[in-house]
C-alpha cells in the first residue's frame, strides 16, 4: 500500500477551494459588465463564427470576412448597461438595446421594442463557445 505524503494530501486538500474560488470570482464579473466574446448568429445570420466582442465601451462584429465596428456599449445612472448600434460609422445610432450580462449569456432586448429579446452565448475564445 502506498502512503500519501503530507504535501500532497495539502495540495489535494486546497485545489479544489482555490478553482471554487476562482470560478466564483470569473462569474461574478462576467454578470458585472458587458465584456468579452459572444455568439453573433442569433443577431446576424452570416456565419457560424460570428461573434460580437465587447471590449471597453465599444462592440466589434468579428467573421470570416473581416472586422467591423457595431457601436458602443455605457452603463445608465440607474445601472443598466445600453448598447448604441451603429453599423456605419458616419451614420446615427440605428437602435438602442438593454443588455443584460451574465456568465454564461449575454440578454440583450431593443429598448424601443421589448418583444425583441435575444440571448447571445458567450465565448471563452473566438471559436470556443459556452
Amino acid at each position: 500500500m502506498r502512503v500519501v505524503k503530507t504535501s500532497t494530501k495539502r495540495i489535494l486538500l486546497f485545489t479544489p477551494p482555490v478553482f471554487i474560488a476562482a470560478y466564483a470570482v470569473a462569474c461574478v464579473s462576467l454578470r458585472s459588465e458587458p465584456s468579452g466574446y459572444v455568439h453573433a448568429g442569433t443577431i446576424i445570420n452570416h456565419s457560424h463564427s460570428d461573434i460580437f466582442d465587447f471590449s471597453h465601451g465599444t462592440v466589434t462584429l468579428r467573421t470570416c470576412c473581416g472586422d467591423e465596428s457595431w457601436g458602443s456599449y455605457t452603463r445608465l445612472p440607474d445601472g443598466q448597461w445600453i448598447w448604441h448600434v451603429q453599423i456605419y460609422q458616419t451614420a446615427p445610432p440605428v437602435m438602442d438595446f438593454i443588455v443584460r450580462p451574465g456568465p454564461f449569456s449575454m440578454s440583450i432586448t431593443d429598448a424601443a421594442d421589448p418583444s425583441k429579446h435575444y440571448v447571445l452565448r458567450r465565448r471563452v475564445f473566438k471559436q470556443c463557445p459556452l
